[in-house]
């Protein structure tokens, strides 16, 4: 029995609390915490919050404490050389709150906090200051078999890890114990230093909230290599001293270091600090009662800043008046300018308050705003209310629907994919409002936007943190997916498929990839859905599940599939998974197609390669490995030709290594033979920021079957002009038609009674398929790919991605194309005199179009926030807030006479246009420390206001006079302001900030603390005007900038440089000069030259500004002369000179004649043998002496500038020139070196933004460029050689055929033209050309160039035949311009014919030159669309009249 009772009493004592606290005893500590914030480098000051507080520690039991804090202050405290502390007396409330409540702690056995008890009453951020006191005293180090007293009683050294509950989360910690003897009032005293290290990286269950709008997609390899971590927060320590296992002193340390841009460009660092030391004992004192006691843990809980104000009832009603005065403010401030720093900070606090509202104050707030009158500031209301997008606002959104119009409506619809944080509550009402809310469902393209804006936010929602573990967000996305399944598979029409398509595409479920492949299969479907089929993949193909990219490479390596479903395979693999497998897979297979040649080889290729391409160039390490693979893969690739009818991928990117920035822009285009309009085409503007990829917008569109109906409408205008546009352009430069009449011979009024009328669009489809019927002497198409395309159903859609989210969908219905079309024809007809389009506001009369239209929008491009716990129990802040707000007014106004219709042989042009823009934007950034009562940290604040204004006037006399006007403006604008206050130029957008939350009332005082920012990198612009002596008009810049070597991101503290930017553009008006006006008048336009005069005319009140400027253009030498003579306003004269030698030189010379003669000399050759280099030369005689001294003075930084973009070296410096050479290397890249006074510069590879195999090296090679050509050469007698269309070549003899004609080139089904040549006996040609609509015309040009119209002889130099065209006699050729439906160009020499057919021709013509549909795929075809096995069957098959 004895032996029980003591093995029982040694089990008591061995597993008692560790630490020796006596039951019964009272312990007081002295207690201080404090977080302090500091931007190293970038500020002397720094600034923080301190509590301090007697702390009581009550031993109730052996195991149980009660912990009373008593004589609690809190105060602001300073750092520069030295402290300060000022106190903060408006927060006697959070110090009785954080004395009025005690808690309980129960410690287990081995030292470990159980539980905390504490009152229900009490707040829990006075809880969360507690548990950092708990924290501190929880010392439990644990090894198996030992008893925590003798660990901490040890002799020597111990290193112990383990895990354990601490208030940041369930943490591995590791204790370090060390004994040490010290002395103490002359003796020696044993003691114990126990050093406790938390690792957070390793925290279990750590408590943080977080919300943000996801813009970007995280690259963490990329952010390594950039030295770049957006939030570190340092190992956590706390630091105890034991004597007699008596806690004597504790000390904790903590550190957050937080960094926006590079580590090394700047950081702010959020230092905690705790320190606990041991006071003095009393004797035995009852603990307080807890009232309505709850038990908790040790780990820290947060609470939402906009929870802790709701939950405050007192707030409710000061709340409603305070939205109630945010409205009417924004209504006041809005219609004085909506880019007013008011207005712009009035909109992100106007969202920040609605998310405070409970249902009832919503109700009252849409009333109020449903009741304005401004539409304008209505607007800007309804994207604030969905901005906010909390639950009462989803609720009552849901409720008002149908009391709200349609484009509020697809307003409310857009702004709620950019809610801060998505919840279910999001997506289950707007699915509810999509799918039963009448007036949505009434309306297609209103139900489309809602089903788009839905699956955005269900992809935002299942990207989510939480999203695994929350059972409301697994339900949402479960509902999402069965809804989003169920309705694809229950609708018929192709129109629904394509909205649930899109909406499927957009929410990227991994579940939804079996159905979209099985309508990507079903062949019975159109290719536009199958399109979008492919295109709805793109967030799933890097999953490769069920072996997804094997069955899109199928897709692709079939040669029959449609050429553009195949291209959209391309662009999705590439885009989405650009793996060197997958790029030489289809390099591979486009290989083998082009040795086989497939029915769409070219585009296919020309698709990959220059996809490829635009992949392969890089100047960053981001891209580095894609463009390696890219590059590799080209190795394979086959040579094509590219050519502008060809589908082209184009990629322009910068990154700068020092700014650590950069961008791309992406430009495809996809191309189908039957169309010279692309089929699919798409833009998307991408930024690299730090390591982050930002999509920031793509937009693009599908159109097909479009071109019948522009064809249909440019023949209803030729009808009237009796001349096509594609003739007009090319004769417009032509020199030797400038000098006739532009309306003579060409055209005809309005009121003239012709043959030939305006085709509607139904007759053009009806005759098409008529002409499918006919009899087989007829050129027909190859039934297998050609004649299932005919007749065509109009699709046109378009589509706007911003942050990778397709927020915006539209389709426009052939019923709208087919009104616009008929109004056209009424219009034409007189049977109209305007027409109201549905796509905008625009109006169109006879011979004007008037566009007006006005928009505006409230966006948070940037709302983000983040609470983290410290040891301290204070949490700390991050929150970042950026609105945009915009509003855009536009008048453009046209006026053309006699006849819209006629523009480019009108008589008169007048255009006017005036461009009214407002945009700012606000960004605002908190790192605090956080209490419902004070918060004090730094904050972050800029503006950016941009308010350009534009008024422009034309007027145009063809061929005799040309005014332009530009409206200067009538008082003082601010052009453009970048400034941290607009109302204090000296302000500084850094400081400390100190908010105090008045406890009565809702109301929150602010008060800012200077941080001595470093200003070493800041250079001060004293106020500069230019302008006002040409223009009337004083530009002015004043602020302060960053010098150029702030530019450095990785050297330079660029974050406080930032925030230091104050700039101003100002535009005053001077001497009341209300416009600007340049005339150009032709004096002389004759064969040998033209000979004119511009005015240039600013004149004010006292002032006459007035500048002649003499022109003269000689045709024979290709030389232009302008001379400037006058000398005021001017100090000086000028001489240009310029000379074309063709494009391949151009030479111009330009002197200055004021005080001191300057003369600058330029050349630009191209070379002649290849085309692909050019050289350009700039040399002077002398530089001003002020150009000097700015070259000398920022030699360095601009030196520094240019390394950005290739190497540069200074050792040799060329002299009074400069000499920049491009060199193409590849039809899509290019390399620029340069030499200069200051150095020597060559860039890497850059990317070009179009596919150049050579530069032009003639005016007449740019305007021909979009033409398809094909050209007859006689290489001798019989012996030819034809160039088609579609860049292949064959040899033909006519030897025994001599006198047979053949058919080079007609219309598709024969009835428009044809263009027929007979070989002479000699090997000469003779060139026949029959026209049979819109009457039968023959043009024939014999050897001799003598030529023939209708058996009469041409004998002028210009022949015209009205609605034909017109024969252009020159010494050595002949040129025939066709003005049919379709323009056709002839220009005949004796041995050599070529045509020129314009893009509306693409795959319309036949013949010996082909069909001009981008392939040369089977050319050989007879009339009957039989593809031949031979030349000489060929030739024969288009043989006529032998």
């Amino acid at each position: 029995m004895k032996t029980a009772l003591v093995f029982l009493l040694l089990v008591a004592v061995t597993h008692a609390f560790p630490l020796a606290f006596e039951k019964g005893k009272r312990y007081t500590f002295k207690y201080e915490a404090e977080v302090v914030h500091s931007i190293p480098g970038g500020a002397s000051k720094q600034i923080g919050l301190r509590l301090r507080c007697d702390c009581q520690v009550t031993m109730i039991k052996r195991e149980e404490a009660q912990i009373k804090l008593e004589n609690v202050k809190i105060v602001q405290l300073e750092v520069s050389t030295s402290e300060r502390e000022t106190p903060i007396e408006a927060v006697p409330q959070a110090i009785a709150q954080l004395q009025q409540h005690p808690i309980d702690v129960v410690f287990s056995a081995s030292g470990q906090v159980k539980a905390i008890r504490v009152s229900q009453n009490g707040p829990e951020w006075s809880r969360n200051i507690k548990r950092g006191i708990v924290n501190m005293f929880q010392i439990a180090p644990k090894v198996e078999g030992q008893d925590p007293k003798h660990i901490l009683a040890t002799k020597a050294p111990l290193v112990i890890m383990q895990k354990e509950p601490t208030i940041v989360g369930h943490c591995p910690v590791v204790y370090s114990i060390v004994p040490q003897v010290v002395q103490q009032a002359g003796n020696k005293a044993q003691v114990c230093h126990v050093t406790k290290t938390i690792q957070y990286e390793n925290c279990a269950s750590r408590p943080t909230i977080k919300e943000n709008i996801f813009l970007g997609h995280l690259c963490p390899s990329c952010q390594k290599s950039l030295g770049y971590v957006p939030y570190l927060r340092h190992a956590g320590q706390v630091e105890a001293v034991l004597q007699d296992r008596f806690l004597l002193k504790a000390m904790a340390e903590e550190q957050h270091v937080f960094t926006p841009m590079s580590e090394l460009s700047g950081q702010v660092v959020a230092k905690v600090r705790q320190q606990l030391k041991y006071q003095a004992q009393s004797s035995s004192q009852s603990a307080e009662s807890i009232q309505s006691a709850v038990d908790t843990a040790l780990t820290f809980k947060l609470v939402h800043p906009e929870d802790e104000v709701k939950q405050n009832q007192a707030y409710k009603e000061q709340i409603k008046t305070k939205v109630k005065q945010l409205l009417q403010k924004l209504q006041t401030e809005a219609q004085k300018d909506i880019s007013s720093h008011l207005a712009q900070q009035t909109v992100p606090d106007l969202v920040a308050h609605i998310r405070l509202c409970d249902e009832a104050t919503l109700e009252i707030v849409f009333q109020q705003v449903a009741q304005m009158k401004d539409q304008t500031v209505k607007d800007l209301c309804f994207d604030a209310l969905s901005l906010a997008g909390t639950k009462e606002v989803m609720l009552l959104l849901k409720k008002k629907c149908a009391s709200l119009s349609l484009a509020s409506l697809r307003r409310i619809m857009i702004s709620l994919v950019f809610v801060p944080k998505v919840q279910p509550i999001h997506v289950d009402t707007l699915l509810d409002v999509c799918e039963n809310v009448q007036i949505v469902k009434s309306h297609m393209w209103l139900r489309r936007q809602c089903l788009l804006s839905y699956s955005a936010l269900v992809n935002r929602l299942s990207k989510c943190p939480e999203a695994e573990q929350s059972t409301d967000i697994r339900t949402s996305l479960h509902t999402a997916v069965q809804t989003l399944e169920s309705k694809i598979k229950q609708v018929t029409s192709e129109e629904e498929k394509l909205m649930y398509l899109k909406a499927i595409g957009n929410a990227g479920f991994q579940e939804h990839q079996a159905t979209i492949v099985s309508l990507l299969l079903n062949t019975q479907l159109s290719t536009g859905l199958r399109v979008e089929c492919i295109w709805a993949l793109r967030k799933m193909v890097h999953l490769n599940k069920d072996g997804l990219r094997s069955k899109l490479i199928q897709i692709f390596a079939d040669p029959n599939n449609d050429a553009e479903l195949r291209m959209a395979v391309v662009a999705v693999l590439l885009d989405k998974e650009p793996t060197f497998l997958n790029m030489q897979l289809l390099v591979n297979i486009v290989r083998r197609e082009r040795e086989s040649q497939g029915p769409r080889s070219n585009q296919v290729a020309s698709w990959v390669i220059s996809k490829l391409q635009s992949m392969a160039s890089h100047d960053n390490n981001i891209l580095k490995i894609r463009a390696r693979c890219a590059r590799l893969a080209l190795r394979f690739a086959p040579k094509v030709q590219f050519e502008i009818q060809y589908s082209l991928a184009t990629r322009i990117s910068r990154f700068s290594e020092k700014l650590l920035s950069g961008f791309e822009m992406d430009v495809n285009r996809i191309q189908v033979a039957n169309s010279f309009i692309p089929r699919n085409t798409n833009a998307r503007f991408r930024w690299h920021i730090m390591g982050y990829r930002f999509d920031f917008l793509e937009m693009g569109a599908r159109v097909e079957g479009l071109e019948d109906v522009i064809q249909d409408v440019l023949s209803m205008i030729r009808s009237r002009q009796k001349r096509s546009i594609w003739s007009s352009v090319m004769s417009f430069f032509d020199p030797e038609d400038s000098t006739a009449n532009p309306t003579s011979g060409d055209s005809e009024n309005l009121s003239d009674n012709s043959q030939t009328r305006p085709t509607s669009r139904q007759s053009t489809r009806q005759s098409t398929r008529q002409s499918t019927k006919q009899s087989t002497n007829q050129p027909t198409t190859n039934p297998s790919h050609e004649s299932k395309n005919f007749p065509k159903n109009t699709d046109v859609s378009m589509f706007i991605k911003l942050f990778n989210q397709e927020i915006f969908y539209t389709k426009i219905t052939p019923q709208i194309i087919d009104e616009l079309v008929s109004q056209i024809k009424s219009l034409l007809l007189g049977e109209k005199d305007e027409i109201r389009t549905a796509l905008g506001a625009m109006k169109i009369t006879k011979d004007s179009i008037q566009i007006q239209q006005s928009v505006t929008k409230a966006f948070l491009f940037a709302h983000a926030q983040q609470m983290v716990p410290t040891l301290a129990g204070l949490p700390i802040h991050l929150h970042l807030v950026s609105s945009l707000v915009t509003g855009v007014n536009n008048n453009i106004n046209i006026k053309c006479e006699p006849s819209l219709f006629k523009l480019l042989s009108a008589s008169s042009l007048s255009t006017s246009m005036n461009v009214n823009a407002k945009i700012s934007v606000f960004t605002k950034a908190h790192i605090k420390v956080h209490t419902p009562f004070v918060r004090v940290g730094l904050k972050l604040q800029n503006t950016i206001q941009l308010r350009p204004q534009l008024g422009f006037e034309m007027k145009a006399r063809y061929g005799h006079s040309y005014t332009f006007v530009i409206q200067n403006p009538t008082q003082v604008n601010d052009v453009l302001m970048i400034s941290p206050d607009p109302t204090n130029q000296q302000a500084v957008g850094m400081c400390g900030v100190v908010e105090i939350q008045q406890v009565q009332q809702f109301k929150v005082t602010e008060h800012e603390v200077p941080l001595n920012v470093n200003k070493q990198h800041i250079v001060q612009l004293e106020r500069m005007c230019y302008g006002e002596d040409t223009t009337g008009v004083a530009t002015c810049i004043s602020g302060r900038v960053p010098d150029l070597s702030s530019l450095r991101f990785k050297d330079i503290p660029f974050l406080t440089t930032l925030a230091q930017t104050n700039i101003l553009v100002q535009s005053t008006p001077k001497d009341q000069v209300k416009q600007i006006e340049i005339q150009a008048d032709v004096k002389q336009n004759t064969k040998e030259n033209m000979i004119g005069q511009i005015m240039y005319k600013a004149n004010g009140k006292s002032t006459r500004r007035e500048v002649p400027i003499a022109f003269k253009y000689d045709y024979s030498k290709n030389q232009l002369v302008i001379s400037v003579t006058k000398k005021s306003p001017l100090t000086w004269g000028m001489n240009l000179r310029v000379d074309f030698k063709r494009l391949t030189k151009v030479e111009a010379l330009l002197k200055f004649n004021g005080q001191q003669k300057y003369e600058m000399n330029l050349e630009s050759i191209i070379e002649q043998q290849t085309g692909k280099q050019m050289k350009v030369k700039l040399g002077w005689n002398k530089l001003p002496a002020y150009l000097k001294e700015v070259l000398k003075k920022y030699e360095p930084q601009i030196l520094y500038f240019l390394q950005m973009f290739g190497s540069v070296s200074t050792q040799q410096r060329s002299k009074s020139r400069i000499q920049i050479i491009i060199q193409i290397t590849s039809p899509l890249t290019a390399q620029i070196r340069a030499s200069s006074p200051l150095g020597q510069i060559q860039t890497k590879q850059l990317s070009l933004p179009m596919k150049v195999s050579r530069l032009p090296l003639s005016l007449q090679e740019i305007l021909r460029w979009p033409f398809g050509q094909c050209r007859l050469q006689s290489s001798s007698a019989h012996q030819h050689r034809i160039s088609i269309f579609d860049q292949k070549s064959y040899s033909l003899s006519t030897r025994k055929e001599s006198t047979c004609q053949h058919i080079l080139a007609q219309d598709k089904e024969g009835k428009l033209v044809k263009v027929a040549v007979q070989a002479e006996k000699q090997g000469q040609l003779r060139l026949i050309i029959l026209v049979l609509q819109p009457r039968k015309t023959t043009i024939v040009v014999n050897p001799n160039l003598s030529v023939l119209i209708n058996n009469k002889p041409c004998t002028e130099k210009v022949c015209k035949e009205q609605g034909i065209g017109r024969v252009v006699r020159r010494e050595q050729r002949v040129k025939i311009n066709l003005n049919v439906k379709h323009f056709i160009e002839v220009n005949y020499k004796r041995d050599d014919i070529s045509i020129l057919a314009s893009p509306t021709l693409r795959d319309r013509v036949r013949g010996l030159c082909g069909d001009y549909n981008g392939e040369d795929y089977k050319e050989l075809r007879n009339p009957q669309g039989k593809v031949l096995s031979s030349i000489e069957d060929f030739a024969r098959s288009w043989r006529i009249e032998c």
